[in-house]
């Protein structure tokens, strides 16, 4: 069942219902828990009964801030805070918080804000009140869009702060001494992220969609004779990918990664076997991944990520996160990464963070194989490389 906004609610009288969002208010009294549950567009009251003793008894685990997918029946009630509640029939507990938390997000009628400093320390869980979400909320036409401030950990505190989906274009810069016509020491970068995904099938989903509208615009707005990709774009595992190449005689130096040789043979075969220019590579080993690239279930070798090419060029590379803090402890230290210098980053899953995931673009690779350029410092303005630091 697809999740729905609260704000949605009013308009669902009689019917069930899922719900995603965090656990803003417990009210134990006896036989019945009342549940206030927030997400983006406002928030519910909940109401987990006896008589069903299994969302009972997961709504007596809870702690404010944990994260949840609920289910239940929507119905009037006049005594309820928005004049509706859920009648819970099921809880997912998707992120169990801390039971402390460091600040409150709900501040009692009558009661006094944290320090700004401090706030200012659990930035993650001061932004998810309503009031500080409003700076950072721009009305563009007729829907809502959410500004980040930079690439991945902050993308992440951003789901954590409860944005649920948040877009980044700004400069990236590389300290490898790459001698390449598809690197660049600075370039500009494409982010997205976005929460309660189901899986990173969603993240390559949203990617279909944003790629093709924008391919849509170059070939309408500027008449340029490219190819809009279609859906689906073709999906292939890692395994799958060398099993082909191994068959159509192509050497692998790597037998969890792709050299550029590979890369282009790849797209060549997929162009040949279904006309698209765009392939998924998915299921990469943890060797090539982050220590927070969710791990595949049954399978702790495998990422739950994926690269995509176009044209026999690899444009972006994505992934479901993981947001259960335990797993991605034991991940870090697998990598051999000190947890206390990643505490800070550790915190964002203390506290309850819904299940997230997304990718990084690169728009000036795009760019080069869109117009058959020879090399991507053609499509900067300026470009900088190794050896170049002016004009």
């Amino acid at each position: 069942m697809e999740r729905t906004y609260v704000k949605d609610l009013k308009n669902k009288i009689g019917e069930q219902v899922v719900v995603k969002g965090w656990v803003q208010t417990i009210r134990n009294q006896g036989s019945i828990k009342f549940l206030i549950i927030r997400d983006i567009t406002g928030f519910i009251q909940a109401v987990a009964l006896k008589s069903l003793p299994k969302a009972f008894a997961i709504a007596g685990e809870l702690t404010l801030e944990s994260v949840v997918a609920l289910k239940g029946l929507v119905k009037n009630e006049a005594q309820a805070p928005s004049g509706i509640e859920i009648g819970v029939e099921s809880i997912e507990i998707l992120s169990k918080a801390a039971p402390e938390l460091p600040i409150p997000v709900v501040v009692e009628k009558g009661g006094e804000e944290s320090e700004a400093n401090i706030r200012y320390d659990w930035r993650w869980l001061d932004l998810r009140k309503s009031d500080k979400q409003l700076i950072f909320e721009i009305k563009y036409f007729d829907k809502n869009a959410y500004l980040a401030q930079s690439p991945q950990f902050y993308k992440q505190l951003a789901m954590a702060a409860g944005l649920e989906r948040v877009f980044i274009t700004g400069p990236v810069y590389r300290a490898e001494p790459s001698f390449t016509t598809r690197h660049m020491t600075e370039f500009t970068g494409w982010d997205f992220e976005i929460s309660y995904i189901n899986s990173y099938e969603d993240v390559m989903a949203m990617e279909e969609k944003l790629l093709i509208a924008g391919f849509m615009q170059v070939k309408e707005k500027l008449g340029l004779a490219i190819d809009v990709p279609v859906v689906p774009f073709p999906k292939l595992t890692m395994k799958e990918i060398k099993m082909k190449l191994t068959t159509a005689n192509i050497p692998s130096e790597n037998e969890h990664d792709l050299s550029p040789e590979e890369e282009r043979e790849i797209c060549r075969l997929v162009k040949e076997e279904t006309g698209h220019d765009f392939l998924f590579v998915t299921e990469w080993h943890k060797s090539m991944r982050a220590f927070y690239h969710m791990r595949k279930d049954g399978d702790n070798s495998i990422t739950k990520g994926f690269d995509l090419l176009y044209k026999g060029l690899e444009i972006t590379t994505g992934a479901q996160r993981e947001h259960r803090l335990n797993i991605l402890e034991k991940q870090a230290l697998e990598k051999g990464m000190d947890l206390v210098a990643l505490a800070d980053y550790l915190n964002f899953f203390r506290y309850g963070c819904p299940p997230h995931g997304g990718a990084g673009i690169g728009p000036g690779r795009i760019i080069m194989k869109m117009l058959d350029l020879q090399s991507v410092k053609e499509t900067a303005f300026l470009p900088r490389d190794v050896k170049r630091l002016s004009p």
